[in-house]
């Protein structure tokens, strides 16, 4: 798994280009009727128990192997599972763990708190190997981020690229504009090994736009193990698309569907390339967590 975040011949140009792009989507929003149809129409219920499969790409531009052509390089498939349900400060909150599934290597595993009324992370661990490949140990083996209940904005971390898991806030109208919090993060004795997160974003500023009753196009191959249901009648199971940018040329696209768990389809784009997509390869329910091994070391 590669934990760095790639150059952007534009980066110097971003200032102006986000200012523009976050002015015209309000632009937009302003002469045209309100929308009743928020992100929220699409956002998924979970029980414990419930688990599905995605598998993502991520595109090789020639600079992470030595003579290597760009191209797609292999997918990988993680296992979501709800494992529990509980509370962070109060709120409650579903527990799901993230693991790599074969063919997956990555020796990292993730556990995530989603608050149940509208799926914002409040917690996220990182699970690590005891060992590094070399035998050396690890400084700790769980790393912890906090994040604050009074900041909602979509999660967008960019510590590990190849982890498709960029969530939506699914509140608020069609279109918010989030403002990563500038003050000190709130004070207060952290869990032993826990970092306190101020925003669930590296970016300054993010964009969120939902568009109901739309769909990406994309592969169908990719999505052929689970298809969208079609919508029943009566209005029951609503699909659309949600992007989240955090400028003109940095964004991600994803299409949701209410009677299925996770994102149908995604795409994250940078500087006019796709450098990652992912799709949902298949659900279930278990009355008790579905056994697969992690395949990277994960515990």
């Amino acid at each position: 798994m590669t934990c760095r975040r790639r150059g952007c011949p534009a980066r110097g140009i971003l200032g102006p280009l986000l200012l523009c792009f976050v002015s015209a989507a309000l632009l937009a929003i302003a002469g045209s009727p309100v929308l009743a149809d928020t992100a929220s129409s699409v956002r998924p219920t979970w029980t414990v128990g419930d688990w599905w499969v995605v598998e993502s790409q991520v595109y090789d531009r020639g600079d992470r192997k030595p003579g290597a052509a760009p191209g797609w390089l292999e997918k990988e498939a993680w296992l979501f599972t709800v494992e529990a349900t509980n509370a962070i400060d109060g709120k409650s909150c579903y527990q799901v763990s993230i693991k790599p599934k074969q063919p997956n290597r990555c020796p990292y595993w993730f556990t995530c708190w989603f608050r149940m009324s509208d799926l914002l992370v409040l917690r996220r661990e990182l699970h690590q190997p005891d060992t590094t490949r070399t035998g050396r140990p690890f400084s700790g083996p769980v790393v912890q981020a906090n994040y604050s209940s009074d900041e909602e904005s979509p999660f967008m971390p960019a510590d590990f690229p190849n982890l498709p898991l960029t969530v939506p806030h699914f509140a608020g109208e069609a279109t918010n504009v989030y403002a990563a919090r500038t003050s000190p993060a709130p004070s207060g004795a952290a869990p032993s090994g826990a970092a306190r997160n101020s925003s669930r974003s590296l970016a300054r500023v993010v964009t969120q736009t939902f568009r109901p009753n739309e769909r990406l196009e994309h592969d169908t191959t990719l999505t052929s193990a689970v298809a969208m249901p079609a919508n029943p009648i009566g209005g029951k199971g609503q699909f659309g698309v949600l992007v989240l940018a955090q400028s003109a040329d940095k964004y991600e696209r994803q299409t949701w569907h209410s009677a299925l768990p996770w994102q149908v389809y995604a795409e994250n784009w940078e500087c006019g390339q796709m450098i990652r997509r992912s799709w949902l390869a298949g659900s279930g329910h278990a009355t008790g967590a579905p056994v697969d091994s992690p395949a990277g070391g994960g515990r």
